[in-house]
């Protein structure tokens, strides 16, 4: 990516790579929470930096339900079919695939049915969806009325805000974890990988403007795949719950509660009369939608769909974001790329997500290696401007082999 500002010095300047922070990093020792690692290591499901805010918008009765229980709720994703037939589900391409395959490979099994490994996995990742079980968050500050509308269910709408970090190191359960970013796909072009629960990360363009934030938990024993052409009678699935918990430091989570913008002054005291219960302090303050990104530190996530993004798109979005900062409010935004280590030195930026942080003057900035996540197989491109200038450029990579 280049730098609007100064793209030479973007270019020819770089930060000595042997430096680590350390509040960025604190996967590497802490707390327990979330086993680690947390994403696959080696494709482009990945995670925003620790920093980056996240929402979990919901109805008031489920807040306070969440609030006495100390856990949060994970729906099967079979529920989540409802809204997105697609949900977990493979594109036609990756389908076609093993239809080719399939028909070439057709060996007789034991039992003396054909192998049918097209038919098999369609049942698989069909299975799976009574056995993962998703919470959605959205990623960033910015949000629009749809979010409240769609997500900010019951009688009030609220928003729980935290951190990626805040999640992952204080959220405790004893099953299988996957965390990270949903990507966004067009799905007649694109491909995906071909099970779970890389499928429960993708999703298709028209859903985009969610910019979700997922974590799956995997519920049960592990299904079979049933690779026989037609078989007389299925496997049995193992017994899986209907929905699942997981505990979670309700304090040391929640940042801020965010309620719809049209709450009325008394249903906001409801809200901070609830986190008082709990002996929880954070702020309460209704939604600014898009104008929450002008007046609170302000951050956004770019690049998730489509699983690239061009250079001419990210440098003019670049330019947007500095010409449209309140230097009087902000001294410094920090713009961000972090990039999968296999497709560093592709020609196109694929699998590259970008973050723009803002910080006022008051505030600590970060360590551009506080950035990212050192543990994961990553490179990050780190470019700092102060009052509408670009100070300099860190390039980043990740120390592991």
């Amino acid at each position: 990516m280049s730098d609007e500002a100064d793209p030479e010095q973007s270019l020819g300047e770089s930060a000595d790579k042997s430096s680590e922070g350390t509040s960025g990093n604190e996967e590497v020792s802490g707390p327990p929470g979330v086993p680690y690692p947390v994403a696959y290591r080696n494709t482009v499901w990945t995670l925003p930096s620790n920093q980056m805010v996240i929402r979990r918008y919901t109805g008031l009765e489920w807040f306070e339900k969440t609030l006495e229980e100390g856990e949060l709720y994970f729906g099967p994703a079979a529920s989540y079919a409802d809204d997105d037939p697609e949900e977990g589900q493979v594109t036609e391409e990756v389908r076609t695939r093993e239809r080719v395959q399939s028909a070439s490979e057709q060996p007789i099994l034991q039992d003396g049915s054909k192998m049918n490994v097209s038919a098999g996995m369609e049942r698989f990742r069909q299975n799976t969806q009574s056995q993962y079980f998703l919470s959605c968050w959205r990623l960033g500050t910015d949000e629009t009325p749809e979010h409240w509308e769609k997500f900010g269910t019951g009688e009030l709408g609220v928003a729980i805000e935290t951190t990626v970090n805040q999640i992952w190191r204080h959220l405790h359960t004893d099953a299988e974890v996957y965390i990270g970013m949903v990507r966004y796909i067009d799905r007649k072009r694109d491909t995906i990988p071909n099970s779970p629960p890389e499928t429960y990360f993708f999703k298709g363009l028209d859903y985009s403007w969610e910019n979700e934030f997922r974590i799956a938990l995997v519920g049960g024993g592990y299904p079979i795949v049933d690779i026989r052409d037609d078989p007389d009678e299925e496997f049995p699935l193992p017994d899986y719950d209907e929905k699942e918990f997981a505990s979670f430091e309700s304090d040391t989570v929640i940042n801020r509660i965010l309620v719809e913008p049209g709450a009325s002054e008394a249903e906001i005291r409801q809200v901070e009369n609830l986190l008082t219960e709990h002996s929880i302090e954070a702020d309460v303050e209704r939604s600014r939608l898009e104008r929450d990104s002008k007046w609170c530190p302000s951050q956004i996530v770019y690049g998730n769909q489509n699983l690239r993004t061009s250079e001419e798109e990210l440098d003019q979005r670049l330019k947007s974001e500095i010409e449209s900062t309140d230097w009087s409010t902000y001294s410094t935004v920090d713009w961000i790329q972090i990039v999968p280590l296999w497709a560093k030195d592709g020609n196109e930026i694929v699998g590259s997500h970008f973050e723009v942080y803002r910080y006022r003057s008051d505030e600590d900035i970060p360590e551009p290696e506080e950035y990212g996540h050192t543990r994961l197989r990553q490179f990050r491109r780190v470019s700092r401007f102060e009052d509408g200038e670009h100070i300099l450029t860190w390039d980043l990579d990740s120390e592991e082999d």
